[in-house]
């Protein structure tokens, strides 16, 4: 049997990179093999533009300044590190973005898992919720399902 795993995995957050290595050793242990598959939506950006996220409408320039210096001073390395770590302790499908990307990608799994709180949420994209419009005859299963939000 062979799985693959839908979430955040290119998320430059250690939580999501973490819940993913969870998730995947996991299955790892019930001895089948795993890919996380490398799903990023079209138009995702890892980090928004340098002039967001200042917060100076709210009068948070300053509270802001120590977190954008170490961003702008430490961030490349920090996305080195992570790229590094998903390296080394992921496997990972082939990449892909559209729906006839997924429809290809998935066709080689048994079994597709998505989950962790921030993917179930309903402003996300369908292929998080597993669903691309393409035919696809394996399992699909979902873990830590949490619609907790304001919304």
């Amino acid at each position: 049997m062979k799985a693959g795993i839908f979430t955040f995995q290119y998320a430059y957050n250690y939580g999501a990179v973490l819940q993913c290595l969870g998730l995947y050793r996991s299955i790892q242990e019930l001895g089948i093999e795993v890919d996380v598959v490398r799903y990023v939506p079209l138009g995702f950006r890892h980090y928004p533009p340098v002039w967001k996220g200042w917060g100076i409408k709210k009068g948070l320039f300053f509270d802001n300044l120590p977190r954008k210096w170490i961003a702008s001073r430490h961030g490349a390395a920090m996305i080195d590190a992570f790229d590094r770590f998903r390296d080394v302790h992921l496997s990972f499908s082939t990449s892909c973005s559209t729906n006839k990307q997924i429809a290809e990608v998935v066709s080689d799994y048994d079994a597709l898992i998505t989950g962790s709180d921030q993917v179930w949420h309903f402003a996300q994209a369908a292929p998080f919720f597993l669903e691309w419009g393409g035919p696809y005859s394996g399992r699909r299963i979902s873990y830590a399902p949490c619609c907790g939000h304001k919304e």
